[in-house]
């Protein structure tokens, strides 16, 4: 479990302690300024796949 503390405690982005975290749709974790730059280079964020694990956000219309 400490392997999966460790993981939830660090962005996949940065690989830094998660400052300002925030969860995606799918449940993974990152700084807010580290999505924020993925989705901004990415393009929409309603249509980005997640950086971890490649599952695009659910969207509600």
């Amino acid at each position: 479990w400490k392997r999966k503390l460790q993981r939830l405690s660090s962005c996949a982005l940065c690989q830094d302690v998660l400052k300002d975290p925030v969860s995606t749709s799918c449940g993974q974790w990152f700084c807010r300024q580290c999505i924020t730059s993925y989705w901004d280079q990415s393009g929409s964020p309603g249509d980005c796949p997640c950086p971890q694990c490649g599952k695009r956000p659910r969207t509600s219309n």
